[in-house]
């Protein structure tokens, strides 16, 4: 609605793009976080980074680079890092709001996606899935989810994963990762997704069963370094 009002459309994003909606786009798919764009960008005009914003941009941060630990957490993230810390981001307190004020629902739904885990390829590819029908008896929000795709890369020995949700309009929302050098991108852009070498994602028309039979072969010839469908990468129940 914000963008249908505008005269003028800037865009300030590290992901990679087919085409671009904007009159002006600043895009870095090299950049850790589309924060680190941001605050270099505000640094430059001398912009005075208020400790509201500072908090803002240090929490988008620690999300896209996994708090530290994706393979994108470059020098460049450490620097931005301690420019809005001393800018008045408040590390302790987005770490609290972040990741240790969980709703009870939620984590009910989390302990049901960490039952479901599976390995296929000799334990390289993890998944699991939440269908619509557990997020609604669990009280939990299609959007509220997307973290639990962490939970199945965690796995020792995963090379990729993917996390599939259900939608309430019938299609599958699929989470991909990677933690080693495969890149997942040409998955998620066989279904007409997009995102970055380590971390993209798609929208499948199908079931979740569909979904996992169209995209665990895929990911199951990457680990293999293969050009085709691998044989073992039939779910299990």
């Amino acid at each position: 609605a914000v963008a249908r009002r505008s005269c003028r459309i800037v865009c300030f994003d590290h992901h990679p793009a087919r085409e671009e909606f904007a009159h002006i786009a600043i895009r870095r798919p090299e950049a850790a976080a589309a924060s680190v764009i941001i605050e270099e960008f505000l640094s430059f005009c001398n912009i005075a980074i208020t400790p509201e914003v500072a908090n803002c941009l240090f929490c988008g941060l620690v999300t896209d680079t996994g708090r530290f630990q994706y393979q994108n957490t470059d020098p460049e993230s450490f620097c931005v890092a301690s420019r809005l810390v001393a800018a008045g981001a408040e590390p302790a307190r987005i770490s609290l709001e972040v990741y240790q004020s969980q709703r009870i629902e939620y984590l009910h739904l989390e302990s049901i996606v960490m039952g479901r885990i599976r390995t296929v390829a000799d334990g390289k590819v993890a998944y699991s899935f939440a269908r619509a029908e557990d997020l609604a008896r669990c009280g939990v929000s299609t959007d509220e989810c997307d973290g639990l795709v962490d939970l199945v890369r965690s796995v020792g020995g995963v090379e990729v994963c993917v996390f599939l949700k259900g939608l309430d309009d019938g299609r599958v929302r699929g989470n991909l990762r990677s933690k080693s050098a495969v890149d997942i991108s040409g998955v998620a852009a066989t279904f007409n997704g997009g995102g970055h070498a380590a971390a993209a994602g798609f929208t499948f028309e199908g079931s979740i069963e569909d979904a996992l039979d169209a995209v665990l072969p895929l990911l199951t010839a990457l680990v293999r370094g293969e050009a085709s469908e691998g044989d073992d990468a039939a779910p299990a129940a």
